[in-house]
């Protein structure tokens, strides 16, 4: 039986791999545009469960430069 300790880090190997169905496609496309690499994030904190097999989680993307 898994702890609780390693069910967050298989929940949150399975959310790396499906992190680009998480977002729509609109911010897909605006953060292309920006030249972010979606297998960069800046920061992604799992936060643990929160309903049945949902996890919460964040995930922050970072970029230099100025939106006109």
């Amino acid at each position: 039986m898994a702890t609780r300790k390693g069910a967050d880090v298989q929940a949150a190997a399975i959310s790396l791999r499906g992190r680009e169905q998480a977002f729509p496609d609109a911010f897909r496309t605006f953060r292309a545009e920006l030249g972010i690499d979606p297998n960069k994030e800046g920061e992604a904190i799992h936060y643990g469960p929160v309903d049945g097999d949902l996890d919460f989680l964040r995930r922050w993307f970072y970029f230099v430069g100025e939106l006109d």
